[in-house]
């Protein structure tokens, strides 16, 4: 159980991550 709470953690944090690349990706566009 705790081993999937730490997944469905890291899981966010890489999301999060894959938010931020998209954000300064369109920053660089404009």
């Amino acid at each position: 159980m705790a081993s999937r709470k730490w997944m469905n953690r890291n899981h966010e944090q890489i999301r999060l991550r894959r938010d931020m690349v998209e954000h300064f990706a369109n920053l660089k566009l404009v």
